[in-house]
């Protein structure tokens, strides 16, 4: 698993992606191989906590489905 500090949220709702983008690499931290991910949320003077469950998973299933429409397409190409 791994834990971002509030710290990390903050930063990525005021400031973007580009800001945060380097805090798991810096550390060698391959956040799509942890089984947890949790994001602590301070907005508006209330916690909540995201937790992300086998984030990597949204990685194969997007490769899954993009596989599949260029197959697709190839299926679907006009034959000489």
């Amino acid at each position: 698993y791994h834990v971002f500090t509030s710290h990390f949220f903050s930063t990525l709702a005021s400031k973007g992606i580009a800001d945060v983008q380097t805090w798991t690499t810096k550390r060698n931290i391959d956040i799509f191989q942890k089984k947890f991910v949790f994001v602590p949320v301070n907005r508006h003077l209330h916690w909540s906590l995201a937790v992300l469950v086998n984030p990597g998973a949204i990685m194969s299933a997007q490769f899954d489905e993009d596989e599949q429409q260029q197959q697709q397409q190839l299926n679907n190409r006009p034959r000489l």
